[in-house]
């Protein structure tokens, strides 16, 4: 496995210079008033809030923001990267121009295990839609397709087949989760060896996969 050798070559010393992972994130609420319309209560829990009975606006407070980027709603795809599961994505600002990314649950709580976790990132993650090709931007060469590689490898699928940039915003799409040959909630021996050359780097949280 080329893709391997070359991540395992670099050595882990870039990873433990990135910031660690806050185990969880601070909700930070602000609530609008539906004056008992049922309707607009539904509206609004539906579009503003991670917590859909809740008429609530707000966002998870960033917990230092000289070593993070504030906390975002995850993607379309760090969630078929990841995690139907994950909701919410956070990553560090550059040290010596590699990035750690930290992933949650609709609470704000760290996954720490598995896909659904995050991890270091050589490359900055940008926007798909500020890119010309993706598929040729540092971050996928850099970062991405090893992932992709590990889960074909363990799988026999490929998660792009299909136009992936068709995908069902509400989580109707496949993601590495689905496909990495989990076993009794295990991961697969590719996806394994993704994560021993690219680990979920975080404070000693509590184990969530």
């Amino acid at each position: 496995m080329k893709w391997y050798n070359t991540e395992k070559s670099k050595g882990l010393a870039w990873v433990l210079a990135l910031p660690k992972c806050p185990c969880e994130l601070d909700w930070v609420p602000t609530y609008i008033d539906s004056c008992g319309d049922d309707e607009l209560g539904e509206a609004f829990g539906g579009l503003l809030s991670v917590r859909p009975d809740e008429i609530v606006w707000g966002h998870y407070k960033n917990p230092c923001s000289s070593r993070w980027e504030d906390p975002k709603r995850a993607s379309v795809f760090e969630r078929k990267l990841h995690s139907l599961r994950v909701r919410f994505s956070m990553r560090s600002v550059s040290v010596g121009g590699h990035y750690n990314q930290c992933t949650y649950d609709e609470n704000g709580i760290l996954f720490t295990e598995g896909p659904a976790a995050g991890s270091a990132d050589w490359d900055k993650a940008i926007g798909i839609s500020k890119l010309k090709n993706p598929w040729n931007s540092p971050h996928y060469l850099n970062d991405v397709r090893q992932a992709v590689w590990a889960n074909e490898l363990g799988t026999g699928e490929n998660i792009w087949v299909g136009n992936p940039m068709h995908i069902d915003l509400w989580g109707n799409i496949p993601s590495i989760e689905v496909g990495n040959s989990m076993k009794q909630g295990k991961m697969g021996e590719y996806m394994r060896k993704y994560y021993e050359v690219r680990p979920s780097w975080h404070k000693n949280c509590p184990k969530k996969s």
